[in-house]
């Protein structure tokens, strides 16, 4: 017989079914969910994504083996890509997404991904940005991860913001936390319906922040890219997936 490396379980109302050597979700039964494996010809930003990059910057699909998301930023220091659903999920219904990325220089540039309330934010600023030590919330409401070669100690990090007040920035165990270049994780961010903020890294928890992010506002899956020097640069991304409660 054939070795299956899938199994199930019950997550906030909601079955899903997940690779237990990798942690990646494979399938989830939920009433609303957008996964996007990117096997198309070219990111559908009419109907399923918004994309808005500076100086040039580019959302595209890359011709590799299952088929990967490619942002490519401007040139100039601190030109960005974000890329976004709609405004379509919300805290109240227990939302979740999961995405695999891998940064193709993690010491010059940095990342966010998670639910934000914007699909977009300020020119050369993404939903939240680490420098030295020092976290700066753009977003009055999000629950993110990151990474930012801006920071002294550059590690993965996540926090949830609730109506301009940030939470704890927590980062992921020594052993698994300094950045490799080109090396693929999981991120993935649970919202229940009490605004309960928990954060996975390759499938394993890390931390919740209770009551992280505000229930009743309307939130997007969103990532966003910006480099920290004067060149282009690239971040991979093999999946996004998401869903929630009707």
């Amino acid at each position: 017989m054939p070795v299956t490396r899938i199994k199930s379980r019950w997550r906030g109302g909601m079955q899903e079914f997940f690779d237990y050597t990798t942690g990646e979700t494979v399938e989830v039964n939920a009433p609303y969910k957008i996964y996007d494996d990117f096997l198309g010809l070219a990111i559908d930003n009419t109907n399923d994504w918004t994309v808005a990059a500076v100086n040039a910057g580019t959302a595209t699909i890359n011709a590799a083996v299952g088929g990967h998301m490619r942002l490519t930023t401007g040139i100039a220091d601190n030109d960005d890509v974000e890329v976004a659903s709609l405004l379509t999920f919300e805290a109240s219904k227990h939302c979740v997404c999961e995405a695999r990325i891998a940064q193709n220089d993690v010491t010059k540039t940095s990342f966010n991904f998670g639910f934000a309330d914007a699909t977009g934010y300020a020119v050369d600023l993404l939903a939240c940005d680490y420098a030295i030590a020092t976290l700066t919330s753009t977003a009055p409401d999000c629950a993110v991860w990151f990474q930012d070669s801006d920071a002294t100690t550059p590690l993965y990090r996540c926090v949830a913001v609730a109506n301009n007040v940030d939470g704890t920035v927590t980062a992921v165990p020594a052993a698994t936390a300094s950045p490799v270049i080109a090396e693929f994780h999981t991120y993935r961010v649970e919202i229940n319906s009490s605004g309960d903020c928990s954060f996975f890294f390759d499938g394993d928890f890390v931390y919740t922040e209770s009551a992280g992010i505000t229930t009743t506002d309307d939130l997007c899956v969103y990532l966003g890219f910006i480099n920290r020097e004067g060149a282009a640069n690239t971040l991979d991304v093999d999946y996004i997936r998401a869903w929630q409660l009707r």
